[in-house]
């Protein structure tokens, strides 16, 4: 994991791109692994809430008692704090489906 510092120094800096800057911030502020922060998409964002809900680790689908696999699985919230909060809106601009870090 990197110093608070060392995010500091990524994000002024110009050459690297809004999405770097963004996931960097956010799994820093967030302290999710970086799993739970790549599948997040931009309709489970809480912006004012400032949160999200992510997969928690090693969840799997609840099962029924007939062993049918139900669509659901356990859900934590990860909260992130006002550098990301700046850095969201500049990524997602235009946005408002499908996954937050899109690749190019």
């Amino acid at each position: 994991m990197r110093s608070r510092l060392a995010i500091d120094r990524l994000v002024v800096r110009r050459e690297v791109a809004i999405r770097e800057k963004t996931l960097y911030r956010m799994l820093y502020e967030t302290a999710a692994r970086a799993e739970e922060i790549l599948g997040l998409n931009v309709e489970d964002l809480d912006l004012a809430g400032r949160r999200a809900p992510v997969k928690a680790k090693g969840a799997r689908a609840k099962t029924r008692r007939r062993g049918q696999a139900r669509e659901d699985v356990v859900l934590e919230t990860v909260y992130w704090d006002a550098g990301t909060a700046r850095l969201l809106p500049r990524l997602l601009k235009g946005r408002a489906r499908g996954p937050v870090f899109l690749t190019q």
